[in-house]
C-alpha cells in the first residue's frame, strides 16, 4: 500500500490520561461531526497500553494520513483535532489498529469545505507548545526523537536528541525559529515556526 503525504494535515490539539476507575470497559474509536466540512474530532481510549497506529484511507484505499505509527500509546483517553481542508470531498477511512490484531473503523465523509485555513496547522500535524515559548517546548510524540532548531536563515542553531516530551530552547534569544522533529529513521514528523521571547 502505498502511504501518500504521511502526517498531513493531522493538527494534535490534546492529550488526557484518565485513570483506571474512569476507563470505559472497551477501546472505543469515535469522530463528528460526520459527515464534516473542514475540522473532523476524533477520539479514542485505550484500556491497556499497546502499540497504536492511527491512520486515514481515501476511497481508492490510499492513506492520506498517519498520526500515530506504531506508537506505544499508555492507557488513557485521547481527543485530536483533524483538519482536513486540504482533502477533497469524499468518503474516508479511519482506521485505529492496537496491537497486532484489534482494528478500529470508523467511515467518514468529507463535505463542503469552507476553504478557510485554521491557524497553526502544519504539514506534519504535531505542535510543540507554548508557542511562543519562554525556554521549554512539550513535544506531544513518545520515544526517542531528534530536535533540530534553525534560525530564520536556515542555519543550526541547536541539535537535541530527547526521549521525554520536552526540549529546552532556553538558551536562544529572542526571535523566530524553525523547529523540526524527526521520529523513527529519522523521519521528519514535524516542521513548525516557533517565537522564542524572554
Amino acid at each position: 500500500m502505498k502511504f501518500v503525504r504521511p502526517f498531513a494535515s493531522f493538527l494534535f490539539l490534546c492529550l488526557t490520561f484518565a485513570s483506571a476507575r474512569a476507563q470505559t470497559p472497551a477501546d472505543t474509536l469515535q469522530v463528528y461531526p460526520n459527515p464534516f466540512a473542514d475540522v473532523l474530532h476524533v477520539n479514542f481510549s485505550l484500556t491497556t497500553s499497546d502499540t497504536v497506529t492511527l491512520w486515514m484511507f481515501d476511497a481508492s484505499g490510499q492513506t492520506v494520513a498517519v498520526l500515530f505509527d506504531q506508537t506505544l500509546l499508555p492507557t488513557g483517553q485521547y481527543a485530536l483535532l483533524y483538519d482536513g481542508t486540504a482533502l477533497p470531498d469524499g468518503m474516508y477511512l479511519l482506521q485505529l489498529k492496537k496491537g497486532q490484531t484489534s482494528v478500529y473503523n470508523q467511515r467518514v465523509t468529507k463535505q463542503g469545505s469552507s476553504g478557510a485555513i485554521h491557524q497553526g496547522v502544519l504539514q506534519s500535524g504535531f505542535l510543540v507548545t507554548p508557542n511562543p515559548t519562554t525556554g521549554e517546548l512539550t513535544i506531544p510524540m513518545d520515544g526517542n526523537k531528534k530536535i533540530v532548531v534553525t534560525d530564520v536563515s536556515g542555519r543550526v542553531v541547536l541539535t537535541d536528541v530527547v526521549a521525554s516530551r520536552t526540549c529546552s530552547v532556553s538558551g536562544l534569544s529572542r526571535g523566530e525559529y524553525v523547529v523540526r522533529m524527526f521520529g523513527p529513521n529519522d523521519r521528519l514528523v514535524l516542521s513548525q515556526k516557533i517565537i522564542k521571547t524572554d
